[in-house]
């Protein structure tokens, strides 16, 4: 995974662990957790095309 998409995934983790109140000592932990998980996923997907929809990839991630 890129170092840009690592990046912009830890963001969006942070801001959504602070929206609903995750404990702050509990969230470096999470996010370690996520990126692991988000590397496991996409680690046999191969980019044949630019997503169609500006929040493609979040749609995947989430799911």
């Amino acid at each position: 995974m890129q170092e840009s998409v690592k990046a912009n995934l830890r963001r969006l983790v942070k801001r959504l662990l602070r929206k609903y109140g995750y404990p702050p000592e509990k969230q470096e932990k999470a996010m370690v957790t996520v990126l692991q998980q988000a590397e496991l996923l996409c680690r046999d997907w191969t980019v044949t095309s630019a997503p169609t929809a500006p929040f493609s990839f979040m749609f995947v991630v989430i799911n």
